[in-house]
């Protein structure tokens, strides 16, 4: 039953996509019968910023933790240091967003 559902859940999901992507390529209202993009050439490009996104956030929390702490974060929070795991999220929470920004 489960694998049924989730079959269902992905013919749904990139029947979606599908119509989206016809839709944004109408002009007028008539909608255009060759879409620019398929389904798949807009999976690869979610995946590729995706990734890209994903790389940023590590690198830029590494520079954080390089260039603006003077403890190493990972030892202190592999003992249970709590405000450093806060502060560690903190920084990723804000560098993620900024990254978002960015890509979009």
């Amino acid at each position: 039953m489960p694998t049924r559902i989730f079959r269902i859940a992905c013919v749904t999901g990139f029947l979606l996509i599908e119509l989206s992507a016809i839709a944004a390529n109408t002009e007028e209202g008539i909608p255009v019968l060759a879409p620019l993009h398929t389904v798949w050439q807009l999976l690869l490009h979610c995946s590729l910023f995706g990734g890209l996104g994903i790389l940023l956030v590590i690198a830029g929390f590494k520079i954080f933790d390089w260039v603006i702490t003077k403890i190493d974060l990972e030892a202190e929070i592999a003992k249970g240091n709590v405000a450093a795991a806060i502060l560690s999220a903190a920084a990723i929470l804000g560098i993620s967003l900024i990254v978002a920004a960015a890509i979009n």
